[in-house]
């Protein structure tokens, strides 16, 4: 994966997310996937509706065109349509190594992802 230096200088320093003007849920899913062993920034946890513009903004301002969303929290649907009407769109479903190990293996679990990238245009048609 793509290294963002800037956040790494700041990981050294010890420094806080609201201190750089990076959101907390977008920092943790950067780290997260540097230490799994993703090739793109994968969303995890709960994604919740406040952090939607911060983490768009984010993704702008490092240059990030492709994520990965394997959370299974509840509203994840609302999420990614949130994601899609900010200029990014669904194409499809991908793998990606977990948070959790596997005991008999010592691997990172492997699960489904759903794959956006960004598409200036974007947005959820309606039915």
């Amino acid at each position: 994966m793509k290294h963002i230096d800037f956040l790494d200088k700041a990981a050294e320093r010890k420094a806080q997310y609201e201190e750089i003007g990076v959101n907390q849920t977008f920092g943790l899913a950067y780290f997260a996937a540097l230490r799994n062993g993703n090739d793109r920034i994968d969303f995890s946890g709960a994604l919740h509706k406040s952090d939607t513009e911060a983490i768009l903004a984010d993704c702008r301002r490092f240059g990030i065109t492709e994520i990965t969303v394997s959370s299974t929290w509840s509203g994840v649907v609302e999420r990614v349509a949130a994601f899609i009407d900010g200029g990014w769109r669904l194409d499809g479903m991908v793998r990606v190594k977990g948070d959790s190990v596997d005991y008999r293996t010592g691997e990172r679990i492997i699960v489904p992802a759903l794959l956006l990238r960004f598409d200036q245009e974007g947005g959820v048609e309606n039915d």
